[in-house]
């Protein structure tokens, strides 16, 4: 993958990422509509940039595919009816989806924890196995909360809250998850279960 690839990946996520507050700060002085222009043309122009480098989803990282996917189609509605409600309700559908997709995992031989583990380590041992299924059941109620509490301020139309939450404290939520199960598979299994890796590349570490 090119630098420039990488770079137009980074942009996509950070618009991804962002756009709660993208909306908040353009909503402020332009309609729903035009936000949500701008917006689509980030994500345009970074997925163009990386579909003509032949960047391809591979392996664990198919099912996150849809993350961006959806937030392009719900600034397109919103884009198209000029309607900001298309807006808040679509961090709940990235949420939702990442709900499933984590969810159903549980009910797979492997968890979707326990797929990106064997990326940087194939064999796992049984109590490693049984850990990645509980790290997946804590990333559902991650997306859970994630969804119904920026739901039910989309709800109420606290949007600078809705913002806030969406743009800052659900990410800085995840981080914290993220950080702690790093230091908790740290004490249980020692120093080499926490490598560095492509973990979302669909490929394993040389």
């Amino acid at each position: 993958m090119s630098a420039l690839q990488r770079i137009s990946g980074i942009v996509a996520g950070l618009v991804c990422a962002c756009f709660p507050l993208i909306f908040l700060w353009t909503g402020e002085v332009a309609s729903p509509r035009r936000a949500g222009a701008g917006v689509l043309l980030c994500l345009g122009l970074a997925t163009l940039v990386r579909s003509l480098g032949g960047a391809r989803s591979a392996g664990v990282a198919s099912g996150f595919v849809m993350v961006p996917v959806m937030t392009g189609a719900g600034v397109a509605v919103a884009t198209a009816l000029d309607s900001a409600n298309a807006l808040l309700l679509t961090p709940v559908a990235v949420s939702v989806w990442l709900l499933a997709v984590f969810g159903a995992s549980l009910r797979a031989p492997r968890t979707i924890v326990e797929r990106l583990a064997r990326l940087t380590n194939p064999d796992l041992s049984p109590p490693q196995v049984r850990y990645c299924r509980r790290v997946t059941l804590v990333w559902c109620g991650v997306f859970v909360t994630n969804a119904i509490v920026s739901g039910a301020l989309a709800w109420a139309g606290q949007i600078r809250w809705w913002a806030a939450y969406t743009g800052l404290y659900s990410y800085a939520l995840v981080g914290a998850v993220f950080a702690g199960e790093i230091m908790i598979r740290w004490f249980l299994f020692g120093q080499e279960s926490v490598v560095s890796s492509r973990l979302f590349a669909g490929g394993r570490r040389p």
